[in-house]
């Protein structure tokens, strides 16, 4: 199930498919709740995301990025407090489930955070 899963994880990505889609997919192969569905695609599709994110900044020569947060009352503290901190390229930043950060390329400008 777990292999079937993957699967399902990297050819949802690999369609654009949206986090909802591919939550219902996983169910359909799983016996896991829809919250949990959703919870798996959403933190995965955020994780690949990132990913994809840092390769292409590498490829790019842009050898810095800045974690940026959603700054509502459904961020965590740790995501509070890794707002506007600039990270090298090639370090992954933790995160953790239904994470809503994303990493935006550092130029060497001042960010308003």
């Amino acid at each position: 199930v777990r292999e079937k899963a993957k699967e399902t994880l990297v050819e949802g990505f690999a369609a654009g498919e949206s986090h909802v889609l591919i939550a219902r997919r996983l169910r359909a192969i799983t016996d896991i709740a829809q919250h949990r569905a959703l919870t798996i695609s959403r933190t995965e599709q955020n994780e690949a995301y990132r990913a994809a994110t840092r390769d292409f900044y590498s490829q790019a020569d842009i050898s810095e990025y800045l974690w940026m947060s959603i700054l509502d009352p459904r961020t965590c503290i740790i995501c509070w407090s890794l707002h506007g901190r600039k990270f090298k390229t090639g370090r992954k930043v933790f995160s953790h489930p239904n994470c809503r950060c994303v990493l935006v390329p550092y130029l060497g400008q001042k960010v308003k955070t």
